[in-house]
């Protein structure tokens, strides 16, 4: 393998008024003038305050995936509570683990602390041994944890950390289009980025996949440099680190990190063998550190899978999907139902990505990550019968690459600095229309009930939960809302249980003499057959999201002294 030629010795007249990569391989050793950078500066100062000014102003609307499951109140549309997953990565940053899922049943848990809560959670390095039932790796748990605990433990400051990352994405797509495109190029794509609603999903969300998009923007900048200056070691040691941290982020991380150490190596010429030590020992060190945790959480991995698993589905269906994911990662809002228009211009743009990038080898790297991220993506969904291209956020590696692809084709095909402009400002005017629906829910909330339920809960009540057993309910249903509570400012700790059968005798003795909500994930219930001898002495309606039908009720209820008398069943 040999160093790609500089291409510095013929200009095409169509890109002479745009700096590329033939005007930066022959300026390698010139410095950037001081002002230059301070318009750079600049800049991305100016953009990152769009974007997070934008972030701010964006609310959530239910999502297509799961439409009978996200069905809300009309106020809770316009609220943007947190959903399930994300109050559970919540309570995996303190170290608690996930103890909700193993919650007992038809027993009385006593003083069941604030899962989510930062004060009194484990130290950090608990976190790393206490991901049971978790897919994810440990590495934003652990930057969640150190967050919270700088800044405080609420909504707001958890969402400030994914904003924080939106922010360095931002910058380093900034950084990597400038050196292989130029400043104009460069600002257009970082402006896209800015003003995509997809970005805001990403950066107002508390989950990792904002940083993981920041994780795979630095990759691809230095992926760029290492394209333009060569392996230096300074580049390849920064390239190994990030990959590390990315496959430590998101196990989706890891099938685009193998494929920019598999370009890293192709570009490094006779420097081959030191790039491959620093790859090998990153492997390792990846190996060592998370893979057997990995290994130990296969099944749930495979389960994760299945739990997306649909009607069987046509390959050209998945294929249409991973044509329109591009599309989808700039404005998410605009997928249904224009899906066949959006296949085709999305799968002309690729092509021309494609053309581009066998003219011009800076901008390889982009179209290499976009493709690694999404042809496993597509693999999957054909091989498994899954649909995970349904998921955007699964995407989220592959979004630095998708905001240049108009500048690649414009810069690139046409050369023209015009172009560049006109190009670029459409893409953010098409982005900015699609705003106003930039977050969308695909995973339960139950923040509603819990909110409004809360306020009228004494200090000394229990709070009841009850699942029939008979029904399956969406995953980690019942437990799900004794975590919600327990998110609640001021409700928690509390004594809970999770109900499914008549008390027994422990448990009757347990609850004697006390008063407790009673909150069901069931349509109906008869209190005086769950919990016989128990009376009704008020009750609340609330909204649970799996529930489309409409409000439900809660019932509080006094247990007297004496023992009850135990139902031998529920119909």
């Amino acid at each position: 393998m040999s160093m790609p030629a500089p291409e510095s010795q013929s200009v095409d007249p169509a890109d002479a008024e745009i700096p590329s990569l033939r005007e930066t391989a022959t300026a390698r050793s010139v410095h950037t003038p001081r002002g230059r950078w301070v318009i750079d500066v600049i800049l991305v100062i100016a953009l990152c305050s769009i974007a997070i000014g934008l972030d701010c102003t964006r609310r959530a609307v239910p999502s297509p995936v799961y439409p009978t499951i996200m069905a809300l109140p009309p106020d809770a549309q316009t609220s943007e509570p947190p959903s399930m997953d994300e109050v559970w990565q919540l309570a995996l940053s303190t170290g608690r683990g996930s103890p909700f899922d193993a919650f007992p049943r038809d027993t009385l848990v006593r003083n069941v602390p604030a899962w989510t809560a930062v004060q009194g959670s484990q130290p950090w390095w608990k976190i790393w041994t206490n991901l049971g039932h978790v897919t994810h790796p440990p590495l934003y748990f652990i930057a969640l944890h150190g967050w919270r605990s700088l800044f405080g433990d609420s909504d707001s400051v958890a969402i400030a950390l994914s904003m924080a990352w939106s922010c360095v994405t931002l910058v380093f797509i900034y950084l990597g289009v400038r050196l292989a495109l130029g400043r104009s190029a460069a600002f257009w794509s970082a402006a896209a980025f800015a003003v995509a609603p997809t970005s805001s999903y990403f950066a107002m969300e508390v989950r990792s996949y904002s940083m993981l998009t920041a994780e795979a923007a630095i990759a691809i900048w230095l992926l760029v440099r290492l394209t333009l200056h060569g392996p230096r070691n300074r580049d390849v040691i920064g390239l190994c680190v990030t990959l590390l941290a990315c496959m430590l982020t998101h196990y989706f991380g890891v099938f685009a990190c193998m494929i920019a150490g598999c370009y890293a190596l192709a570009v490094s010429g006779r420097h081959w063998l030191r790039v491959l030590s620093f790859g090998l020992i990153t492997a390792g060190l990846y190996a060592a550190i998370w893979l057997p945790r990995a290994l130990e959480q296969y099944h749930f991995v495979t389960a994760g899978i299945e739990f997306l698993e649909a009607a069987q589905r046509r390959p050209w269906w998945s294929l249409a999907l991973a044509l329109t994911l591009p599309f989808r990662l700039l404005a998410e809002a605009w997928t249904w139902p224009p899906l066949g228009i959006s296949a085709c211009g999305c799968f002309v743009m690729l092509l021309g990505v494609g053309w581009v990038a066998v003219r011009r080898p800076s901008v390889r790297p982009f179209a290499d990550w976009y493709a690694a991220v999404a042809g496993y993506l597509l693999l999957t969904d054909v091989l498994r019968q899954t649909q995970q291209l349904e998921f955007i956020r699964y995407g989220a590696a592959a979004q630095p690459a998708v905001v240049i692809f108009v500048q690649l084709i414009a810069v690139g095909l046409v050369g023209r600095q015009w172009l560049c402009h006109v190009a670029g400002l459409a893409l953010c005017a098409v982005a900015f229309i699609a705003q106003p629906n930039a977050m969308r829910h695909d995973a339960p909330v139950f923040t509603s009930a819990a909110l409004a339920l809360a306020p009228r809960m004494a200090t000394g009540d229990a709070l009841l939960v009850y699942a029939d057993p008979a029904v399956k309910h969406t995953v980690f249903a019942p437990e799900a809302l004794v975590l919600e509570f327990s998110h609640v400012p001021g409700c928690f700790p509390r004594d809970a249980v999770l109900v499914e059968h008549p008390p027994t005798a422990d448990l009757d003795r347990a609850l004697r003499g006390r008063q407790a909500w009673l909150v069901t994930v069931t349509d109906e219930v008869d209190v005086s057959r769950l919990l016989p001898g128990a009376k009704v002495i008020g009750q609340a309606e609330y909204w649970l999201a799996m529930d489309a039908s409409g409000p439900q009720i809660a019932y509080r209820v006094s247990f007297p002294d004496v023992p009850a008398t135990t139902a031998s069943g529920l119909p």
